[in-house]
């Protein structure tokens, strides 16, 4: 098991099951010997976590057509301010 994960979803810890969690961890831990390498102690963490804590859903990222450039950016940003200005008077 990879200790990256994989993923850019990031856990849900407020819906976790955490006795699950815990057991998943301790039994994991019992299979290594005493003096499991990093790696194999990040996987265990990963591999409890996985089962345990759902992960948030993930939210629309704007993804930029390729000609966007840094010019369209401040374009829009451009555009923001003169929008608030006219709506506050």
């Amino acid at each position: 098991m990879s200790s990256s994960g994989g993923t850019s979803s990031s856990f849900n810890t407020k819906a976790a099951n955490w006795l699950g969690y815990s057991e998943k961890l301790e039994f994991l831990f019992n299979q290594s010997p005493a003096n499991m390498a990093f790696e194999e102690f990040i996987s265990c963490i990963l591999e409890a976590a996985k089962e345990n804590i759902p992960y948030h859903k993930s939210s629309f990222k704007f993804n930029p057509c390729p000609w966007w450039d840094e010019q369209c950016s401040r374009m829009v940003k451009l555009e923001e301010v003169f929008n608030e200005e006219i709506s506050c008077g």
